[in-house]
């Protein structure tokens, strides 16, 4: 019998609870409880549980959500791997319109094993016979501190891929201001991430982060100067903003005052060695966004961007400074990167 979705993990501690969704593979929501063990009677699937919510979720979901059928837009939630990052040539029209995250986040996964302390669990995707990866394995497991993660991925024949991970944090509210600490030199996505909305310069190369430059239209608005500063979110104005960090050394610093936690985010630097921010900001006016998202991914990546095509080229902006931008698998050879987040609480 497969198990009911979600499936529930508790730390052992109990100051971590967790859902996992098999429709997209989803570490789903991750809650904290700083203070006092969680509610062992609390409903293992309602969002009123209380403690603090480390992950985002797409403010259109509904409290069922984990019933309906997989689709990464109706299950939009806390993290999940891009295996690939982007659709690349293997894919045919029909998985590069509607699979730009790759298979994985768009099917169902099966359980392989949970731990008899039910605070971890192993999921497997199977990818189709014609496809040149194989499967793909998540081991989720929480921890005293937080939760870690271990992706791998196994390839039918050899073949190269961008790859990322997407965790993905909130910012809608006073209660999710946040200070963002990341190391690198910034490459701001080269097209407008949202049409007539995007406020970045398409293209441009900053220092860091505190100095991301805008477009002319936009110097002298609401509080900047000729920069935005993307180490304060959010920003009081709409927008829609990609921004690729160059060399961040496997690290990204979350501090929540409001909330009371800081987060670090790590990841194998070697195998992943950018980190895209997503920046969404009330900036998609389209269904089901309308104007109302707002949300920060921190993916870890092997990639340009999220352009798959481009990121397997020997040529593109991010392998001209000496980064590479996809992974090499060879036939039956399992890829493995781990990740893992922690948890501070301030007070």
């Amino acid at each position: 019998m497969s198990p009911a979705n979600p499936v529930i993990l508790h730390s052992k501690n109990r100051h971590f609870r967790a859902w996992v969704d098999l429709n997209g593979g989803m570490l789903s929501r991750l809650c904290f409880f700083p203070h006092a063990a969680a509610d062992a009677a609390a409903s293992a699937v309602s969002i009123t549980v209380q403690g603090i919510d480390l992950l985002y979720r797409a403010p259109w979901l509904s409290d069922d959500y984990f019933s309906l059928p997989p689709n990464l837009e109706q299950h939009l939630a806390g993290e999940f791997a891009c295996v690939p990052f982007g659709w690349v040539s293997q894919d045919n029209a029909l998985l590069r319109t509607t699979t730009s995250h790759g298979l994985p986040c768009y099917g169902k996964w099966e359980v392989e094993a949970v731990s008899e302390a039910q605070d971890e669990v192993v999921l497997r995707f199977t990818f189709p016979d014609d496809y040149p990866l194989k499967h793909v394995v998540r081991a989720i497991a929480l921890g005293e501190e937080g939760v870690r993660w271990e992706l791998t991925v196994v390839a039918r024949q050899k073949c190269s891929f961008p790859l990322g991970l997407h965790p993905i944090f909130p910012l809608g509210g006073a209660e999710n201001e946040l200070h963002l600490e990341i190391a690198g030199e910034t490459l701001v996505y080269p097209q407008d991430c949202e049409p007539e909305v995007s406020r970045l310069v398409c293209g441009a190369e900053g220092v860091n982060l505190a100095h991301l430059p805008l477009k002319a239209e936009y110097q002298g608005r609401d509080g900047n100067g000729e920069y935005a500063n993307g180490t304060h979110l959010p920003w009081p104005y709409d927008t829609e903003e990609i921004v690729q960090m160059l060399k961040p050394q496997g690290r990204a610093l979350l501090t929540y005052p409001r909330k009371g936690v800081k987060l670090t985010l790590l990841w194998d630097k070697e195998k992943l060695p950018c980190c895209l921010l997503w920046i969404s900001n009330r900036g998609r006016q389209h269904v089901p966004w309308c104007g109302r998202n707002c949300a920060l991914g921190i993916e870890p990546i092997a990639s340009a961007w999220d352009m798959a095509d481009l990121s397997l080229l020997d040529d593109n902006p991010v392998r001209q400074r000496g980064i590479k931008t996809n992974v090499t698998l060879q036939p039956d050879v399992p890829f493995n990167v781990h990740y893992e987040l922690t948890v501070q609480a301030l007070r």
